[in-house]
């Protein structure tokens, strides 16, 4: 949960059971009273003291945490700095995509840290190869180094790291492409991994779109689905410095329609969505 979510929990406006956060309501009882407020009603004092209640309610809700989850960047803003000095663990999730100066960010060096990610997966997003002096050169020399993720530099300098070797996250054969392509076929899919409804949904689907979009499907082995790729070109290029790219619209396109045509050919996804929608929102509809 995010700390807002948390925060309006400690005012009241969502249910809670957490004895902690029912701990801080009563603790924080002005700023439970300014936020439940109606805002017409709220006078000069009201107005400058609101940012200030509702830092020190984030601060606090932050203090009762046993585990807080951010950015790196975002740890850096002004409030947050104070509780990198206070983790006893950073753990540091999709390492393969931060680079050194973002890791040390965050760590403060006399803490465990554990790095965890894909050293295969796409590099830091540093863009600025296209930003040049009006001699050519680039803005920042240092643009092929800072794309260099942490992770990389670690194990190609022998660094001991775990490998996990068994896939636990993805739907059997999803993962199949990228295993031959990327990893050698050097992970397997945990034993317990089977197709689930959802999946089986997916498989049959497929076919039924690849029609609509006047495509050539072929069946995967049965109890698995494979991804559906759709080719749109450059749908991925992110070098283009002036917006967004043509291809980039299109991907945007294709995804809308596959979503629209997976709920229309599966109404009981449609039913189950419209459930918990309701449940998060009551009086609401999937058509708001």
């Amino acid at each position: 949960m995010s700390v807002a979510y948390r925060v309006l929990q400690v005012a009241g406006l969502i249910e809670t059971k957490n004895e902690r956060l029912l701990k801080l309501r009563g603790e924080l009882k002005w700023f439970v009273e300014l936020i439940n407020k109606p805002r017409s009603e709220w006078d000069a004092i009201d107005e400058g003291e609101f940012s200030k209640l509702l830092r020190e309610a984030c601060k606090r809700v932050v203090e009762e945490a046993n585990a807080v989850f951010s950015t790196c960047i975002a740890a850096t803003s002004i409030w947050a700095r104070e509780f990198r000095d206070k983790v006893g663990l950073n753990i540091i999730d999709e390492a393969g995509a931060v680079t050194l100066l973002e890791a040390v960010l965050v760590w403060r060096g006399n803490t465990p840290i554990i790095l965890v990610g894909d050293n295969n997966q796409l590099p830091p997003p540093v863009m600025t190869i296209n930003q040049k002096f009006e001699n050519g050169k680039p803005v920042n020399a240092f643009d092929k180094q800072l794309q260099q993720p942490l992770l990389h530099a670690l194990i190609e300098n022998n660094w001991p790291y775990w490998l996990l070797s068994e896939q636990m996250r993805i739907e059997p054969g999803l993962f199949d492409p990228a295993n031959f392509i990327i990893y050698d076929n050097k992970i397997s899919y945990h034993p317990s991994s089977v197709l689930s409804a959802e999946g089986e949904m997916f498989e049959k689907w497929c076919g039924v779109f690849a029609r609509e979009c006047s495509g050539i499907f072929r069946h995967t082995p049965e109890g698995s689905a494979y991804p559906l790729l759709i080719s749109v070109k450059n749908a991925y290029t992110f070098s283009e410095a002036r917006g967004t790219s043509r291809g980039n619209s299109h991907y945007v396109h294709y995804s809308i329609k596959a979503l629209l045509s997976f709920l229309k050919h599966n109404p009981s996804i449609m039913r189950n969505f419209e459930t918990i929608l309701e449940s998060k929102v009551p009086g609401a509809s999937s058509n708001q």
